[in-house]
């Protein structure tokens, strides 16, 4: 799986809310919406989101906007990107691996672009520090299992 950026909502004439999924190759749009396509890579891998999100909440004690944690380089946090009656239309999500800084209410890619926000500073401050958290945790399940390796193979 390529590592994605970025996944945000777009209006789609004739149709409704769908999205456009920036990736280190390319842009595509989808018709499903960000929360959807984050919900079906889960299925798809085999995660349960309510697990994960248990389990987030047992570590961090925040209980809402919880990153979606895919694999080790892709651990997406949400962001507020467009105004709807409905949160659903309103969220995206960036890869909390390509966010540079957050200046104001938006953030500074790595890739060098700029996505503007409708949330405030402390918000997505807090968003991305829980995000960086499960992307930390990520990496060290990665090397406690290369380690393990390492030390079954040396025997």
């Amino acid at each position: 799986m390529e590592d994605i950026i970025a996944i945000i909502p777009k209006p789609i004439p004739g149709y409704g809310i769908g999205s456009i999924i920036y990736t280190t190759e390319n842009a595509k749009i989808d018709k499903r919406s960000p929360t959807l396509i984050l919900k079906n890579i889960y299925d798809d891998i085999g995660k349960k989101k309510k697990l994960i999100d248990r389990q987030i909440k047992k570590a961090t004690g925040v209980s809402r906007n919880f990153p979606y944690v895919i694999d080790h380089n892709n651990v997406l946090f949400p962001v507020k990107y467009r105004k709807s009656s409905y949160d659903k239309d309103t969220r995206g999500f960036v890869n909390v691996k390509y966010v540079e800084d957050i200046v104001g209410s938006d953030l500074i890619l790595t890739t060098g672009d700029k996505i503007l926000t409708l949330n405030d500073y402390k918000a997505l401050r807090t968003n991305r520090l829980i995000a960086k958290l499960c992307f930390q945790e990520e990496i060290i399940k990665i090397l406690s299992a290369s380690f393990d390796a390492y030390y079954f193979a040396k025997k």
